[in-house]
């Protein structure tokens, strides 16, 4: 079983100082972290994430839709909210964080169809680190 581990965290780069992009350690990466960076690594594997090609007016929609979504979520009434969010229980009771997290996952689709990661991802950071991450019971902020 532990060499079937071992052959997975080297497939998906997850294994410390193996990773293609900037090294993360593994052991910086919470579980649900690595269970997201599977997903996208096989559907990148599966064609899913294949860049197409955008006319120019369609680059620019998306554009102009993805600053108008930080624009929206990047304000004090939705960012103190979620940054107050401390415990499992608030932060699964909260429509807001329901929201935003799920409106994060669409808004990286549409970075990564646009090919402007770098930059969106100060933005993106801030909304995701405010929507923060359930370990322990508590709401990590902070990765």
């Amino acid at each position: 079983m532990e060499s079937r581990k071992s052959e997975s965290h080297q497939e998906t780069g997850l294994e410390a100082g193996k990773a293609a992009g900037p090294v993360v350690a593994h052991e910086q990466l919470t579980p649900e972290q690595e269970e997201q960076a599977r997903f996208w690594l096989e559907k990148i594997r599966e064609g899913q994430l294949v860049e197409k090609s955008l006319e120019p007016a369609e680059k620019e929609k998306i554009a102009s839709e993805i600053e108008v979504f930080f624009e929206t979520w990047l304000v004090p009434e939705k960012l103190g909210p979620l940054l107050a969010l401390e415990t499992q229980a608030e932060a699964l009771a909260s429509p807001l964080r329901a929201e935003a997290k799920e409106d994060l996952a669409g808004i990286l689709r549409r970075i990564i169809l646009l090919g402007k990661l770098k930059e969106f991802m100060e933005n993106y950071m801030t909304l995701s680190k405010a929507v923060g991450i359930i370990n322990g019971g508590v709401v990590d902020h902070v990765r």
